[in-house]
């Protein structure tokens, strides 16, 4: 008696089988091995100065604490300076990417100091999460030693990626009070979000861990957030709202596209009131 043979409608399947298992360990391989092009999307031309709104500006370089070189703009408010606000800006842009908002600070009476991060606009290097940090630092040290500020009239601000720098300097330096602009709870929140198909608590190498930060806040919070937001899901925003501490946090919300809220009046008007009620003389 023969032997019953194999069914050949194996071969084809377990030949998928396998294709489809080098792909996806490739597009895994990938995404580990390559995370940073994947999170930082810096970009080094201006597009723009405060020359172009009629401000008087200077263009400034420091050193972070590991020498790399960054470069900013010190941007002082007319008249007698209320304050001073450390503009942290988000991803996929540089300094010259937010400079209409300016004229809010301006209008608030605010000295501004806008800086890049390493690999950003004309800054040395290239970024990560410890280097973002260390470059924030940089920026207070320049704002506070060079330029005399005092750290109770500093207001640090951070827009999308650059609220978690924010958050980070902000829990670390006493200061006014921390604005967080379209801010998400985690990257791997983000991470689990874009690609749910993947073990990224395996190979995560980048964390901006604002949801575990957030708590140990001493100054006042503002967060920001659009319910319209199609980049960071406005869940995100309230769920750091939500862990601050009780009474320290005020939530507004805004309409409008990711990280764009400055032409709004909701916006203008709440930021201003924030503002005043933070910094009064």
């Amino acid at each position: 008696m023969s032997r019953p043979r194999r069914s050949s409608s194996l071969v084809p399947l377990l030949l998928t089988a396998g294709v489809l298992a080098c792909v996806y360990g490739a597009k895994v391989g990938g995404l580990a091995l390559d995370q940073a092009s994947h999170l930082y999307h810096p970009t080094r031309e201006w597009t723009a100065t405060p020359a172009d709104l009629g401000f008087v500006y200077e263009d400034v370089r420091f050193r972070s604490a590991d020498g790399t070189e960054l470069s900013a703009w010190y941007v002082p408010a007319p008249g007698a300076s209320r304050g001073a606000v450390l503009f942290c800006h988000g991803n996929a842009r540089n300094i010259s990417g937010d400079v209409d908002s300016l004229k809010l600070f301006r209008a608030m009476g605010l000295d501004t100091l806008y800086f890049d991060y390493r690999g950003y606009g004309r800054s040395e290097g290239k970024p990560d999460e410890e280097g973002t940090y260390l470059d924030a630092r940089s920026a207070w040290a320049y704002l506070t030693e060079v330029k005399g500020h005092r750290p109770e009239r500093i207001l640090i601000w951070g827009r999308s990626l650059g609220a978690a720098i924010a958050l980070d300097l902000a829990v670390e330096r006493g200061s006014a009070g921390v604005v967080l602009e379209g801010a998400f709870s985690s990257i791997r929140s983000m991470a689990l979000r874009l690609y749910p198909w993947a073990p990224v608590d395996l190979f995560l190498k980048y964390r901006y861990d604002n949801l575990s930060k957030i708590g140990l806040l001493r100054s006042p919070a503002l967060i920001v957030h659009s319910r319209e937001d199609d980049v960071v899901p406005y869940g995100e925003g309230r769920r750091l709202f939500e862990a601050a501490p009780s009474g320290r946090a005020t939530f507004l919300e805004i309409g409008g596209p990711h990280a764009v809220p400055d032409g709004r009046p909701e916006y203008r008007d709440g930021v201003s009131a924030w503002v005043r009620s933070v910094l009064r003389e």
